[in-house]
């Protein structure tokens, strides 16, 4: 979980003292231009982390904005693990006459292609993936899975520089929304 305070919060009020219902509107402003800075770093970072497609990430990223009369925004990532054919794999086709002495997949930047143990890729209903036999006969098979976004994101070095850029990013927009209120009055 990601907790960015406000830093500046008695400067905001010190600032609008003579506009009281101002105040929430700036923080919410500045609540909501973090929280998509936020879903994007999330996104950013997660890739720098992992070999994943960005569209993989984005879609499990929903974010609830502010308002006037709730200054707090949610950015939050919901999702199940991602078939490890979402990753970097080699081959990336099924080869059943000519099949390679192991398939490998790549799931973080600095992991390297590594080798599938006992698993072997296939086209099922028109989906490739990395599937495993359950026992020695033929059937039945599972799917092999990587971890999920959430769990992506839930990374130390992940979320601590999300956490930054939110704070840096909410903190600039502050002052940005502060100007915009104080240079209409």
């Amino acid at each position: 979980m990601i907790d960015v305070t406000i830093e500046n919060y008695n400067l905001v009020q010190k600032a609008l003292k003579d506009q009281p219902k101002k105040i929430n509107m700036v923080l919410s402003r500045a609540i909501n231009r973090a929280a998509t800075n936020a879903k994007a770093n999330m996104s950013k970072k997660v890739r720098e982390e992992y070999v994943v497609p960005a569209s993989e990430v984005k879609k499990t990223i929903v974010i609830t904005r502010a308002t006037t009369s709730s200054p707090t925004a949610i950015v939050k990532s919901m999702g199940k693990k991602i078939s490890l054919a979402k990753f970097k794999i080699s081959p990336t086709q099924p080869r059943p006459a000519n099949p390679p002495a192991a398939y490998k997949v790549q799931i973080k930047k600095n992991g390297g292609l590594k080798p599938v143990e006992r698993g072997f890729l296939a086209n099922v209903n028109g989906n490739i993936g990395f599937f495993q036999r359950v026992g020695s006969s033929r059937m039945p098979i599972t799917r092999l899975m990587g971890p999920s976004v959430p769990q992506m994101i839930g990374n130390k070095s992940v979320i601590e520089r999300v956490e930054n850029e939110a704070k840096k990013m909410l903190n600039t927009r502050i002052q940005h929304e502060l100007e915009q209120v104080l240079g209409a009055k």
